[in-house]
């Protein structure tokens, strides 16, 4: 049965802060250079922009908005999707940490984990 959450723009946004804050994505996305971010007046992560590679290794520009956020909690939440328990269960109780907000981008991104 898939599970559903929807999280409030705000809740979106702290996941990308937190996943860019926490370094929890950068082992994969810096491979071309830093990530360019934009913060709101309260200095959360509205928008990030960088380079990175594809699951087929190539190069591309990807923008991470809150929005992009909610695509990949809806596909964590897809019981055909291949992701631990514990993690899934993280997102549902709202309890994040830097792997859940990785594989959160991960699947809004490539709609699979490529990395990790």
């Amino acid at each position: 049965m898939k599970r559903t959450l929807n999280l409030n723009k705000q809740e979106r946004l702290d996941i990308l802060t937190d996943a860019i804050e926490t370094n929890a994505i950068q082992y994969w996305a810096c491979n071309y250079g830093a990530i360019l971010i934009w913060r709101t007046d309260d200095l959360t992560i509205a928008k990030a922009e960088f380079y990175a590679d594809n699951a087929k290794d190539k190069k591309i520009f990807y923008r991470l908005t809150h929005a992009l956020i909610q695509t990949g909690i809806n596909r964590v939440l897809d019981p055909a999707f291949q992701v631990r328990d514990d993690i899934r269960a993280s997102i549902l109780e709202k309890d994040n940490d830097s792997e859940s907000c990785d594989v959160i981008i991960q699947a809004a991104l490539f709609g699979e984990i490529l990395y990790g």
